[in-house]
C-alpha cells in the first residue's frame, strides 16, 4: 500500500538544460499533442507502487522534465527544484527506477517496465506544463502523485479522465480528493471526480489518446446496440443509414462497450465528430 505523504512543492530557480538528447525513458510513450501518454498499468507498476505519494510526485515532475528535454538523466537541481528531499534519489534507486550516473541520475528502462508501456489502447496525453502551473503547485508532490495514479486507473475504469468513487476513496487517494478539487485539477461529479482540462490558451492539461489501431465493433455487439435502440436513431428517430456512436469518443479513449455505444444516423453522428 502506498502510504500517503503530504508536502508541498517549491519552485527554487532554474535549472541548466545543457543535459544529453538521449531519451529512453518508459514512463512516457511519445509526444502527442503537446504531451506525453501515460500508460493505464502505470499505477501497478512495482517500483511505483513501493514509493510514497510524495516520492511518487517526484518522480512524475522529474519524468515529465526529462521527457520534454528528451533525455533520460535526472538532474539534482530537478530535485530540489521540485522540492524533493536530499535522500529522495536514493528511494528511486532502491526501488530500481534510477541509477546513478555521476553527480546525476538515469532514468532505468527495465524489460518489466516497458512491457507496462507497450500494451496497446488507451493512454492519457499529459501537459508539460502541468508540474509548473499554479494548480500543481498548489497540489504538491503527494497531489501530483495521487493524480498520476489515479489518472491511470481511470484509463484501466474504461473513461479516461473520470475517477470513481471506489478509485477515490482508496486509502492512499481519500486524503488528497479534497486537495485536488481545491487545486482545480479534480471536479466533484456523478458517482466520483473528473479530471479537470485547465484553462490554458494553447495546451490543455491532459487529453485521452489510443495507441492502437481501432478494431471492428463485433457483430453481436453492434447488433445489441441497435434491439436497445429499436434501430431508431436517438436523436431524430431516423430509421435509415443507422451508425454507431461512441458516446465518449473513441479517438479520446471511449471503450467499444453497449454502455459507450449508442444508434445515430449517418448525419448526426458525421454532426457530433470526436466531441464527448
Amino acid at each position: 500500500m502506498i502510504s500517503p505523504d503530504l508536502a508541498g512543492s517549491k519552485r527554487r530557480g532554474a535549472i541548466p538544460l545543457n543535459v544529453p538528447v538521449e531519451f529512453a525513458g518508459y514512463l512516457w510513450q511519445g509526444r502527442v499533442a503537446r504531451g506525453y501518454w501515460l500508460t493505464r498499468d502505470f499505477h501497478e507498476w512495482p517500483g511505483v507502487q513501493a514509493l510514497t505519494l510524495k516520492q511518487t510526485g517526484l518522480y512524475f515532475v522529474c519524468s515529465i522534465w526529462a521527457a520534454c528535454h528528451k533525455t533520460e538523466v535526472i538532474l539534482p537541481e530537478l530535485v530540489r527544484m521540485h522540492g524533493g528531499a536530499p535522500g529522495a534519489p536514493s528511494c528511486m534507486v532502491d526501488v530500481g527506477l534510477w541509477e546513478p550516473c555521476g553527480r546525476n541520475y538515469r532514468s532505468r528502462t527495465t524489460q518489466e517496465l516497458r512491457s507496462g508501456r507497450r500494451l496497446p489502447g488507451q493512454a492519457i496525453a499529459v501537459s508539460s506544463l502541468l508540474p509548473q502551473s499554479l494548480e500543481g503547485i498548489r497540489a504538491g508532490l503527494a497531489g501530483l502523485g495521487v493524480w498520476a495514479l489515479a489518472a491511470s486507473q481511470s484509463i484501466t475504469m474504461g473513461i479516461p479522465g473520470f475517477i470513481p468513487e471506489a478509485v477515490a476513496c482508496e486509502p492512499a487517494c481519500a486524503a488528497y480528493a479534497d486537495l485536488l478539487c481545491a487545486a482545480s485539477l479534480w471536479l466533484p461529479g456523478e458517482g466520483g471526480y473528473w479530471m479537470t482540462k485547465g484553462d490554458h490558451p494553447i495546451e490543455e492539461r491532459w487529453s485521452g489518446v489510443r495507441d492502437d489501431e481501432r478494431a471492428p465493433i463485433p457483430d453481436e455487439l453492434r447488433a445489441l446496440v441497435y434491439e436497445r435502440d429499436e434501430y431508431r436513431c436517438v436523436i431524430c428517430g431516423a430509421t435509415a443509414d443507422l451508425t454507431l456512436d461512441h458516446i465518449y469518443p473513441w479517438s479520446l479513449g471511449g471503450p467499444d462497450t453497449e454502455e459507450n455505444l449508442r444508434t445515430l444516423c449517418r448525419r448526426h453522428n458525421s454532426q457530433k465528430g470526436a466531441r464527448v
